[in-house]
């Protein structure tokens, strides 16, 4: 599952360093459930993902919507979701049709080097927990696009080439700051994802109040 917008290893090595630090200073913790700042996704709960061999605990939060790309696991991700209705589907090219939904206390095993990809039908919490090291490895580039520009997802494979002004223009129909009307409430653009060899992109999409959904490009209406 995806973080940031791209659940960037950055965010989750910053945000395991500060876990590690509270842990340090107290042997028992209890982490209920809460919201987190949707720019950060990603909370870790206990362990350390980035270490090999060590056991760890993270959630992963994501807006309505919300759709991750085709992605693989170093080792095997055990999921648990404890909010919301969330669901997977295994492969590399992206078929919602395909996705098995999840409900609140489901379990889902995704065994390491699998492709697969995921899907939030509502605002989600999902629970994971496995033996380190962990990484979000997207099967095929990733763009982003956020108030700074265009550029190469987080977990893209290595040697991904930045988006070229063709692509971008190709990938992204809604500019930042785009005013639009989807089936979740009316909002501005405030970050977007494309996926050119799934030929999927979606736009990340603040409403008035300040909570956020994704869609795609179909699912919207320019006002």
């Amino acid at each position: 599952m995806l973080g940031s917008p791209a659940l960037s290893s950055a965010i989750l090595a910053l945000v395991v360093a500060a876990t590690v630090s509270a842990q340090q200073a107290a042997s028992h913790k209890v982490f209920p459930l809460r919201p987190i700042p949707s720019e950060r996704w990603i909370e870790v709960l206990a362990g350390d993902p980035s270490k090999p061999g060590v056991p760890f605990v993270l959630r992963i939060h994501n807006d309505a919507g919300y759709v991750c790309a085709p992605h693989t696991h170093p080792t095997d991700e055990n999921i648990v979701v404890v909010q919301g209705s969330w669901g997977v589907g295994m492969g590399s090219r992206i078929a919602l049709s395909t996705v098995e939904l999840l409900e609140v206390g489901a379990y889902g095993l995704v065994s390491s080097k699998m492709a697969h990809y995921c899907r939030s039908k509502t605002e989600t919490i999902i629970q994971v927990h496995g033996v380190g090291p962990f990484s979000i490895d997207l099967v095929d580039p990733g763009y982003e696009m956020t108030a700074a520009g265009a550029g190469v997802m987080g977990g893209s494979p290595v040697g991904s080439r930045p988006p070229s002004a063709e692509s971008v223009s190709s990938c992204f129909k809604l500019r930042m700051e785009d005013r639009v009307r989807g089936a979740l409430g009316d909002g501005t653009v405030v970050g977007a994802q494309c996926f050119p060899t799934n030929q999927f992109t979606q736009y990340w999409i603040q409403r008035a109040n300040g909570e956020r959904f994704w869609a795609t490009l179909e699912d919207l209406k320019k006002l």
